[in-house]
Parts: structure tokens; C-alpha cells; sequence
């Protein structure tokens, strides 16, 4: 018998105490077969979990750090040429680490940790409580506050607020709602509206439609007259307040057709392409991006808002036929994405009363909603 005893910079005697509050198990299958593993993390408590994936040099080849609910949440890992890679899972002060034996028999130019599905522990109990903090500011300045916590149903959530205090002392209400709002900016100002974000797997969204530009009346086609025009359903401006605008192609692509265009986003954002819409959703259910209750949903939805994208059903303009459909039961949204010749339009993806998502082809001057997601 030969015996091998090599050296990693990962030192897992030093690694911080270990608890039953924190539990990672072996991947499955290991080795890796076929270019991908699965593992789950288990905790007991609602807090940001980190997952690092580090080769035996210690270098981290692939990340994921969220506030997560309590429960056990699934991991898929594609690792790359490497034989030997360790998985360490961190939350709070207790930590796990896992080794990883990877067979390269398909080479994947580099590592990829996805995040796959969430099963919720019910019994936690959540903890109510007054706060305070103290930090220096001018009066006048605006501050934006973030808050975190868990919702009724025990999903992650969150809430920006801005104030301007003209006092020293100042209150601040949170609404939490589910989803956790990207690290880097929790929330954006755009043409004069703020719109809060989301982080959905490693990429970041807009929480909002967009709702910017002139209200015109849905007998007038938009055109590229260098005003950004917008329909609101019905012809009533309420709806917008509500829904967000509702905009055909070409103005909301900013009369470009090039996959991905910044279009009508703010700056360093862009209108989603099909493919970044088809990786958000997979592994998800079609509820799961749906606003919860009936507030804007008809009776029969479902929603359950776990990724917090919160897709309000705001129906659309149906050029051909000229008239406003769907409202309280489908949430379109255009891509950037156009189909290839001898096909037609451009691609759309919906999601609908009975939690369903699916996606297929319209025609540029019907009008739907617009998300935007960030540059990556």
C-alpha cells in the first residue's frame, strides 16, 4: 500500500467551528461524471451564505453569496480540467468543506456553481424588534437605507428606502417584499423614477417595469421622433403608475436592431436578450417570478415570488386586432432578440395565471413591458 500525503492551502483545521446549524453534503455523483455534480447546503436559520469553490492551489474558481432563507438549497457545479476541487459552504460563524474528485471527461473552459432549486424549512419562527443606529450626516442629505428580513411565507426579502431628514432623530418604514436587491445597487434613479433591483442567480435586475417617456394614445404607432413615447393600457395613465409603460420594439430597442442593446435602459444596462430570460427561469417554477396575492393578479394565481422578480400581469397592446388584452392574467415581457429569417418578429417571454412561463414570437408593434438587466 502506498500512502500520499500532499499539501492544499486549504487549512480545514483552522476552519471556523462546525454546527448542526450548518450542514453540506457530499456532491453526488464523485467523481463528477459528465461535467456536473450536485451538492446541498442545509441551515437552520435565515443569514447570507457564502459558497466558495477553490482548487488545491486555494485559488476560488467559482462563488455564490446570497441572504437565504432557512432550508435546504441545491447547488449544480460544472467544474473544468482540474482533478481535485474543495466545496466550503459558510454562513455566520460556522463553516463546512467537502472534497471534490472531478473525472474531466468533457472539458468546460471554466467553472460555473448554479444555483438550482430551494426546499423552505417551516419551522422557524421569525423575531420581531426595534433598532437603532447612530452615524453622522448633514441635514438635507439624502440617505438610502436597505433593510433585510424573511416574509410571511419565509422568503428572503428586502426594502430601499431614501429619506432626506431635516433632524437629527428620523424614523424609517420598511415594506419588505421578497427578493434581495443587487450589492452594488440596491436601487437606481432614472429619469425620474426610482427603481428598486434584484439579484437573481449571479446577474441583476430591474424589480420594476420600466415606466418612463410621453404617454400617447394606443391609435398613434411610436416613431423615432427623439421623444420616448409610451402606451399605458387602456389610455389611462393610472395604469402606468401601476404596471409600467407598455412600448412596441422599435422604440423600446431605440430604433436599433442589435441583440442586447442598451435600447431604453439606463446606462450600463440593457434590454434582456432571450437566452439571459431562458437561463433566469431554469430551474424555477413559473410562480416563483409571479407578485404574490391578488393586488394585480386575478383569483387562481398562485404566485409565490421566490426569486423576487415580482412580474405584475400587465398585459398588452395587440397591434393586429387593436385592442388591450390580458391585464390580471399574463405577464409578457419583450427581448431583444429577433428571430431568424424565413421566420418572424421577435421573441417574448411570458408568464401567466396558472404558473405557467413559456415564450414564443410577436409582432413589433404590439407593445409589452420592459425589464432591464444589468451589463455583466
Amino acid at each position: 500500500i502506498l500512502t500520499l500525503y500532499y499539501t492544499v492551502n486549504i487549512n480545514e483545521s483552522k476552519e471556523k467551528k462546525s454546527n448542526t446549524l450548518l450542514q453540506l453534503s457530499q456532491n453526488f455523483p464523485n467523481p463528477v461524471q459528465y461535467g456536473t455534480t450536485k451538492f446541498t447546503v442545509t441551515i437552520k436559520k435565515h443569514s447570507n451564505l457564502v459558497i466558495q469553490i477553490l482548487n488545491v492551489l486555494g485559488n476560488v474558481v467559482a462563488t455564490y453569496s446570497n441572504f437565504v432563507s432557512s432550508g435546504k438549497h441545491t447547488f449544480l457545479f460544472h467544474p473544468s480540467k482540474d482533478k481535485v476541487y474543495f466545496i466550503r459552504a459558510t454562513t455566520g460563524q460556522f463553516s463546512k468543506t467537502i472534497k471534490l474528485i472531478n473525472n474531466p471527461s468533457i472539458f468546460i473552459e471554466k467553472e460555473t456553481l448554479e444555483y438550482l432549486n430551494y426546499d423552505k424549512n417551516i419551522t422557524y419562527s421569525a423575531k420581531m424588534g426595534n433598532y437603532k443606529s447612530v452615524f453622522w450626516f448633514e441635514p438635507g442629505d439624502t440617505l438610502r437605507c436597505t433593510a433585510y428580513s424573511v416574509t410571511p411565507e419565509f422568503v428572503p426579502g428586502s426594502d430601499v428606502v431614501f429619506v432626506s431628514p431635516q433632524v437629527v432623530t428620523t424614523f424609517v418604514t420598511f415594506h419588505i417584499i421578497e427578493g434581495i436587491p443587487c450589492d452594488e445597487e440596491p436601487a437606481i434613479t432614472f429619469l425620474g423614477n426610482i427603481y428598486k433591483t434584484v439579484k437573481i442567480k449571479d446577474r441583476c435586475w430591474l424589480k420594476e417595469n420600466l415606466n418612463a417617456g410621453l404617454m400617447i394614445l394606443s391609435d398613434v404607432d411610436m416613431s423615432d421622433n427623439g421623444i420616448l413615447e409610451k402606451y399605458c393600457y387602456d389610455n389611462d395613465s393610472s395604469n402606468c403608475d401601476e404596471y409600467g409603460g407598455l412600448y412596441q420594439w422599435g422604440e423600446l430597442m431605440n430604433y436599433t436592431d442589435s441583440e442586447g442593446t442598451q435600447g431604453i435602459c439606463p446606462e450600463g444596462w440593457h434590454i434582456p436578450k432571450i437566452d439571459e430570460f431562458l437561463d433566469m427561469t431554469q430551474g424555477y417554477w413559473g410562480n416563483d417570478f409571479k407578485e404574490t396575492g391578488n393586488t394585480h393578479w386575478n383569483p387562481g394565481s398562485h404566485g409565490t415570488n421566490l426569486t423576487g422578480f415580482t412580474a405584475l400581469p400587465s398585459g398588452g397592446w395587440v397591434d393586429t386586432l387593436a385592442i388591450y388584452k390580458m391585464i390580471g392574467n399574463d405577464a409578457p415581457f419583450f427581448t431583444s432578440t429577433k428571430l431568424q429569417p424565413p421566420l418572424w418578429g421577435v421573441y417574448f417571454r411570458d408568464f401567466n395565471l396558472t404558473g405557467d412561463m413559456s415564450y414564443g414570437n410577436t409582432h413589433i408593434k404590439d407593445a409589452l413591458a420592459v425589464r432591464c438587466i444589468k451589463d455583466q
